[in-house]
């Protein structure tokens, strides 16, 4: 499976999907893996996310921008997944902030898209690793960057 057709499956088996687990260092060394409202994904497997700025994944980027997002897909065509490991940032850049905003984000930034703590966080991917047929079928990993 070259680049292309790995993008492509990639993003048959992630259509769908509403959550994915976005997993850091955390600053006690050990893995941290949360599930998170995805925002975008980009036909390059660039992921955005909203978050509090106060969160502890915010801090853990920080310190180690080395990070990943991971899809499972139980759909009927069997088990898959899908995992892009990149470089994440948090940004509270104005023109970010705007293209993200939701009315019903309102609910936990009080202040609006100024808020203080409203911030997006974009994963910027740097290889794709995925199952796409099933569960004997072999994993295809390629470069995205």
């Amino acid at each position: 499976m070259d680049r292309s057709e790995a993008l492509v499956a990639a993003h048959a088996s992630i259509k769908d999907a509403p959550i994915s687990i976005l997993i850091t260092h955390g600053l006690d060394g050990y893995p941290a893996a949360r599930p998170m409202g995805t925002l975008l994904v980009e036909d390059d497997l660039t992921v955005y996310y909203a978050t509090l700025s106060t969160m502890d994944k915010c801090a853990q980027i920080a310190a180690e921008p080395k990070a990943a997002v991971y899809w499972p897909n139980l759909g009927e065509g069997g088990f898959a997944w899908v995992m892009v490991k990149g470089e994440a940032e948090v940004t509270q850049a104005p023109e970010v902030l705007d293209r993200f905003w939701k009315d019903e984000f309102v609910r936990y930034f009080p202040g609006g898209r100024t808020d203080p703590t409203y911030a997006i966080i974009r994963l910027r991917p740097a290889s794709l690793t995925l199952l796409a047929g099933g569960i004997d079928d072999a994993t295809v990993t390629v470069s995205l960057a």
